[in-house]
This record gives C-alpha cells, sequence and structure tokens, in this order.
C-alpha cells in the first residue's frame, strides 16, 4: 500500500475509500455491514462487521471489522488489545 493511501486513510478515513480499497485488490469482496456493539470496551467502541474477502472457493475468509479507537495505545499495547479482541470476535 503507497504510503499517500495509508495516510488517507489514518487522516481522512471514510468508509466508501475502504471499501472501494477492498474491492480493487480483489473480485471477492463482498461489503457486510453488521453491528457487533457487543465487544465494544474502553479501548474501543463501534465495532461493525465491514465485509468478508472469500480465499479457496469459500473454505476460507478473511472477516473485515472496524472499531473507533478511544484512547491512545502505545504501539505494544495496541497490537495485543487488537489480537485480544479479535479472538474474541471469531
Amino acid at each position: 500500500m503507497s504510503k499517500e493511501i495509508l495516510s488517507k486513510f489514518i487522516n481522512d478515513f471514510e468508509f466508501n475509500d475502504l471499501e472501494r480499497f477492498f474491492r480493487t485488490k480483489t473480485t471477492s469482496f463482498s461489503p457486510s455491514k453488521e453491528n457487533l456493539d457487543q465487544y465494544d470496551d474502553e479501548n474501543f467502541k463501534g465495532f461493525n462487521k465491514f465485509g468478508e474477502i472469500e480465499f479457496n472457493n469459500q473454505i476460507e475468509k478473511l472477516i473485515i471489522v472496524t472499531s473507533n479507537l478511544q484512547k491512545d495505545l502505545t504501539e505494544r499495547s495496541g497490537k495485543k488489545a487488537q489480537y485480544d479482541k479479535a479472538k474474541k470476535i471469531l
């Protein structure tokens, strides 16, 4: 991903841009809006399933989830918090 695209995602996030990005990267992306607020906590709020990308004839898939960060996290604590949340969601 180019630095310009990544910078735009970080500084001026728009769901339409994210959807356009995935659609240009793979034809198997399918948007799938689903509220996942049950996973909200002190670090993250507003969880939503954004879409899916299917691989290997629908046997494997990547689930794309979005949320809002509620407080600053360090690189280390952010990775751990995201990993722990992903395990719960899966």
